[in-house]
């Protein structure tokens, strides 16, 4: 297979101008295959265009040379009259740098025409099948990839930079903890709980989240609940006086925080959503919950600390859930 690796790309860096403006946990599925791009292709610099609510999320990323943000959603009527000026800023500093190749992970009109205007030498995008709409006008030539969130970014970097991910093991390149599995002992007694999901039907049922307190409390540890919005800030401030041994968070972790904070626990809890996916890139020990999702679509299950429960259009069953959270504590 010819490879950007064997091309005249080696005397000089290649550089990539990777395109995913969210969310949350499709920006860690992307890490994968920045990771492999890193380890196949030498001298490669990386750049990624990301909303601004993810940039720091993007920060914690070390084969990321660059990061361009952009703000999305206007709040104010000064934020819309600003806008055009905001969007130019962001384009002209993707030009300053002039990529030789934009590859746009996400398939929407916005990644498009960011993506068109990013004055690359070479862009790709999605399948005319996967993109929104007309977006594939904008996007550049159509790659060929197929796959699930994890495994088609990573065949689509694969097919465009024409390398084989065949005998790359599954990395996220988020630096593990040191010798991460015999150490858990080592490590505070805390457990981390994430009930919520944007949306509803993903979420913990309050059975669920009851279930697991009880059992966490009768075991003595150390359990901290997050919470994303405003709204699940209240419902946890509730919850919180029913169990005092619970702990929150005033105000809204940053991503690079709310990575310390993961590395902290024994084990990392909560249904199908980006936190999770974190959680699961970083090689903690980690049990996703899946109702109207599939694993094998939307998990990086090759991960040896990564764990999953699925309920097949139904919550979890309470026993069955804490049955495998004991079996992984007392295995920890």
């Amino acid at each position: 297979m010819a490879s950007w690796a064997r091309s005249t790309f080696t005397e000089k860096p290649l550089k990539v101008l990777a395109i995913r403006l969210s969310a949350f946990g499709d920006i860690v599925h992307l890490f994968y295959s920045l990771q492999d791009a890193t380890r196949r292709i030498p001298n490669l610099e990386i750049g990624l265009l990301v909303d601004e609510r993810f940039k720091d999320l993007a920060e914690i990323h070390p084969a990321i040379k660059t990061i361009h943000s952009v703000r999305l959603l206007p709040r104010t009527v000064s934020d819309y009259l600003a806008f055009p000026i905001w969007l130019w800023r962001t384009i002209r500093s993707i030009r300053r740098i002039r990529y030789d190749i934009a590859i746009d992970t996400q398939g929407m009109y916005k990644s498009a025409v960011l993506s068109f205007f990013s004055n690359t030498k070479s862009r790709f995008g999605l399948p005319k099948e996967r993109t929104e709409g007309l977006a594939y006008l904008f996007a550049g030539r159509a790659t060929a990839c197929v796959g699930v969130p994890t495994l088609g970014p990573r065949l689509q970097f694969a097919e465009v930079l024409r390398y084989s991910i065949d005998g790359l093991e599954l990395d996220s390149g988020l630096t593990p903890i040191p010798n991460h599995t015999s150490s858990l002992i080592e490590r505070p007694k805390r457990v981390t709980v994430m009930p919520f999901s944007s949306n509803p039907r993903k979420s913990l049922t309050t059975q669920q989240v009851g279930d697991l307190l009880d059992n966490f409390s009768k075991k003595q540890f150390e359990i901290e609940v997050l919470w994303g919005s405003t709204a699940e800030r209240e419902v946890v401030l509730e919850i919180k006086k029913q169990y005092p041994c619970v702990i929150t968070h005033s105000e809204r972790y940053d991503y690079q925080s709310l990575v310390s904070r993961l590395r902290g626990s024994l084990l990392v809890i909560g249904p199908d959503t980006g936190l999770i996916h974190l959680s699961s890139a970083l090689g903690l020990r980690t049990l996703a919950l899946f109702t109207i999702t599939k694993a094998s679509d939307f998990y990086a299950c090759q991960n040896p600390n990564s764990f999953f429960l699925e309920g097949n259009g139904e919550p979890v069953p309470s026993a069955r859930l804490l049955a495998y959270v004991n079996e992984l504590i007392s295995n920890a």
